[in-house]
């Protein structure tokens, strides 16, 4: 699969074009881990369950956004729901049993500096909704790569480390 910010952009439209928290929150989530769902590689298939585990992990991060207004606080739950969710896609027969380790993309702690400077740039460039979001979506998307997870592959027992996104 391909990696689409769209998907990001898209649920950053719907969460910011609702007056119901809660519907924005559940369509941040979604578009979150739609995009997971999308972008994971050929190589590598999330295990339903834990997928859907690692999507309530994200709802939980970001439950507190309906009491935040302003951007920048919104940076940090965006950036835990998306360790949240990481951690959850850390548990190794996430990707099925013959995963052995799994780890998450490297810059996911720098996510909330990226998405605040992002923010301030946005305003600054008197961005729309749309390019706007489509540029939040790209800083997002791009703090998720990195993450692999490490296999065995039957019959040896040679470990091979395959992308996630």
């Amino acid at each position: 699969m391909t990696m689409s910010p769209n998907t990001l952009a898209k649920g950053l439209q719907d969460m910011i074009n609702t007056d119901n928290q809660a519907l924005a929150n559940s369509n941040l989530s979604r578009a979150f881990h739609n995009f997971m769902l999308e972008s994971a590689s050929n190589e590598i298939k999330l295990v339903p369950i834990l997928a859907e585990a690692a999507k309530a992990a994200f709802d939980l991060a970001v439950a507190p956004m309906h009491t935040t207004q302003k951007g920048l606080d919104a940076s940090n739950l965006m950036m835990l729901g998306t360790i949240a969710y990481w951690g959850t896609l850390a548990i190794p027969l996430t990707y099925g049993p013959t995963s052995t380790t799994v780890t998450p993309p490297p810059l996911l702690g720098t996510l909330k500096i990226s998405l605040n400077a992002r923010f301030i740039k946005n305003v600054k460039d008197k961005l729309g909704l749309v390019a706007a979001t489509n540029k939040i979506a790209e800083v997002w998307a791009s703090a998720c790569l990195g993450g692999f997870a490490a296999h065995i592959i039957p019959p040896s027992p040679a470990v091979v480390t395959l992308p996630i996104l």
